[in-house]
This record gives C-alpha cells, structure tokens and sequence, in this order.
C-alpha cells in the first residue's frame, strides 16, 4: 500500500469519526437510537468506531480484553491507531450498551461483549 494511499485511509477515517461526533450531538439521532436500539446498529457507527464494532460483531469481545489487545487485533486488520485514539469510540460503544468494561486487578480496564 503505498504511503498516499494510507494517509487518504487516515483521513477518511478521522472524518468519518468527526461525523460520528457531530452527528452525536443531535437530539434527533439519540432519540432515533433509543427508540429502535437493535435496528442495525452497524449503521450508527463510522470510522473508528464502526471497526471496533465489527469486531464485536465477530465474537472478539466475547473474552475480555484489554487496550493493547484491541489495538494489537486492529492492527492486524490494518488500522495502526494508538491506544488514545481508541478510548473515545470504546466509550461511545459502552454507552451505546454495546461493550462493558471492568477493572483488571493491575488497574487496567477491560472490554467485553455485553
């Protein structure tokens, strides 16, 4: 892949996750996903987010797991983010009541499928 190619990736995906952003912040979508909350949910979620999702949606969150984990899996999958991009898209699907999280005896959280 070449270098243009992955910065093209990179900011589809970063305003993929400004859409997500604004798009949170309407009345009118909260009330449309609070009605119908199992209404194909993958189409709620973009960029980021919506990745993590898919891996939701493959059972990798059935075990929990932790950051760097998470992080490790997207980079198999060809997303190379770091850990503090992936905090606020976690936090959205935990609110979304798609992911739990627990704190791990070492102070670190981890992720699960809910």
């Amino acid at each position: 892949m070449s270098r243009e190619h992955e910065i093209v990736q990179q900011i589809e995906q970063l305003l993929g996750e400004l859409k997500e952003l604004l798009g949170s912040t309407s009345t009118t979508k909260r009330r449309v996903t609070k009605e119908h909350p199992g209404d194909n949910q993958s189409r709620r979620f973009s960029g980021l987010t919506k990745m993590i999702f898919g891996l939701v949606e493959d059972g990798y969150f059935d075990q929990p797991r932790k950051l760097s984990e998470i992080q490790s899996k997207l980079r198999d999958e060809g997303v190379n983010k770091p850990t503090t991009s992936l905090m606020r898209p976690l936090l959205t699907l935990i609110r979304q009541k798609v992911l739990a999280r627990s704190k791990q005896p070492k102070g670190q959280y981890a992720y699960k499928k809910r």
